[in-house]
């Protein structure tokens, strides 16, 4: 069976085709465009490769979908605010039926590749679609290609899973009912669905053949973690259930990034704590970390009288090459030299960073075809976080902000300069919130690029806040890189990926 559908309704079109996922967050407006183009009631995009939105050597199984795609479309009817988020419960009772018309197949696939050019592609969808009959289920999203960028809420775990892999589209991702996933190339994707499908009648052997075919092909990742602030009533509580997780996706990453507030006074006994956690988690890695030092970790409250015992004993680089993922990441001290809580690069550390990365790229030039991530406490684009105290309510009501305590001062020309340096990503901490952004900047030349900003909230739940954390894929053959910002509700009821975003350089 086979099933069409735009990229953007991906989410909709996942909870309706795996029988364990919470409803999606979805609008009654994009409901009704999801139900009126699966019931035909609504035509396909003009661009659309695939008119049929359903695919079967069924007539009967795809009169049925349509029948009660419509009889739910209509229902729809008279919604007094269309842009109104659609409450959990009453997605589960709209889509009960069309579900269950969806989900009852024991392997599915999710197609990814450029459809308009890619015939193979095409024709081996509409292959297996109908080969595979009642046994198995492929998904065909539309409007999206390995070259475009893509920004999901609450990604489908196969969408995530697609995008680690643009550079080897276009592809298929096969998971199983119990969720275990794997992608194929297209040259390699009928082998692997042939061996599973010869496997329908066994769980237990399917997810091996998926789980044997995953681990081959892992790609190396990037785990940034960030204001830690061990020390806190939040890091002593959480902290064994965070290192029990990052062991669980150990063999996942190829890097650990962390970018500031390690401890959350400069206390002797609070930077032990820190010491304990980096050294458990480089020893499990074998390799080292790569830290960099924020305003908590050398400033009392984060604001007052500077301590600098702390953070001097923490080992840490300007600049660090790192050959699995082929990045050199360039390390800052956003805190050392500003007032209060708030950033600053001064034109010294430039300085020193630019030179150590000059000697590096003479004894090595190939480092000039790495990806330079630029590694700050402090966010180098402003921008205001919910007021959760009385204090900063308060305070925002005689025009006083928490940027004005938090900013990063003379964050353009820092900004100016990794653009003229060839930095597209920065990677930040210091607002406990995940954060992802593109701007378009001007370089010095008078050029312009695309600066990426990915921010990184509080693995340890600081201030109370969620616990989280991002996870950075790179591959220096397509140039492209995807972020995923992960998040759990901090009482453990599990890490979710909350976020996707895809993008690469120019």
């Amino acid at each position: 069976m086979g099933f069409s559908f735009d990229i953007q309704q991906a989410n909709i079109a996942a909870y309706l085709t795996t029988a364990s996922r919470t409803p999606p967050r979805a609008s009654y407006r994009e409901l009704e465009s999801f139900l009126g183009i699966l019931s035909g009631s609504a035509e396909p995009t003009p661009e659309d490769v695939f008119p049929q939105i359903l695919i079967s050597s069924s007539p009967d199984w795809v009169e049925a979908v349509k029948r009660t795609a419509a009889q739910t479309y209509q229902g729809l009817a008279n919604q007094p605010d269309w842009s109104k988020q659609v409450p959990e419960n009453e997605i589960a009772t709209r889509l009960a039926a069309i579900r269950g018309l969806l989900s009852d197949y024991r392997l599915f696939g999710l197609a990814v590749g450029s459809w308009q050019h890619d015939q193979q592609l095409r024709a081996f969808i509409n292959y297996a679609a109908t080969d595979s009959g009642h046994e198995a289920l492929f998904l065909i999203p539309s409007g999206w290609n390995a070259s475009d960028g893509i920004r999901l809420l609450d990604p489908f775990p196969a969408v995530a899973l697609a995008a680690e892999h643009s550079q080897d589209w276009p592809g298929i991702v096969f998971w199983s009912r119990n969720a275990v996933a794997a992608f194929a190339p297209l040259q390699q994707a009928k082998d692997l669905y042939h061996e599973s499908r010869a496997a329908h009648e066994s769980p237990r052997q399917l997810d091996k053949i998926l789980e044997d075919w995953r681990r081959r092909s892992e790609k190396a990742n990037i785990l940034q973690l960030s204001d830690l602030h061990f020390g806190n009533e939040w890091a002593q509580e959480k902290e064994p259930y965070l290192s029990t997780h990052l062991h669980s996706i150990s063999r996942s990453v190829a890097k650990v990034v962390i970018t500031g507030d390690l401890f959350n006074e400069p206390r002797p006994e609070e930077a032990r704590a820190f010491h304990s956690f980096r050294t458990a988690l480089e020893r499990e890695r074998g390799q080292e970390a790569i830290v960099i030092p924020g305003n908590h970790d050398q400033k009392w409250r984060g604001n007052l009288r500077q301590d600098l015992k702390q953070i001097d004993k923490v080992e840490w680089s300007s600049v660090v090459t790192d050959e699995n993922t082929r990045c050199v990441f360039l390390c800052f001290d956003s805190s050392r030299d500003a007032n209060l809580a708030r950033g600053k690069i001064t034109t010294e550390q430039r300085i020193q960073v630019a030179t150590q990365l000059d000697k590096l790229i003479l004894m090595r030039p190939e480092i000039k075809a790495y990806l330079l991530v630029a590694l700050i406490h402090h966010h180098p684009f402003s921008f205001e976080a919910p007021k959760e105290t009385l204090v900063s309510r308060l305070l925002e009501n005689i025009g006083v902000t928490d940027e004005y305590f938090l900013r990063m001062d003379d964050a353009d020309s820092f900004i100016a300069w990794c653009g003229s340096r060839g930095v597209s990503l920065i990677l930040h901490g210091h607002k406990h919130l995940p954060r992802y952004r593109e701007e378009r900047v001007t370089r010095a030349d008078g050029t312009s690029h695309t600066m990426t900003t990915v921010g990184c909230g509080t693995p340890l739940g600081a201030e109370g806040k969620p616990l989280s954390y991002n996870k950075v894929s790179w591959n220096s053959q397509s140039r492209r890189w995807g972020v995923s910002f992960f998040m759990d509700p901090g009482d453990g009821s599990g890490f979710r990926l909350e976020y996707l975003s895809q993008c690469g350089l120019e």
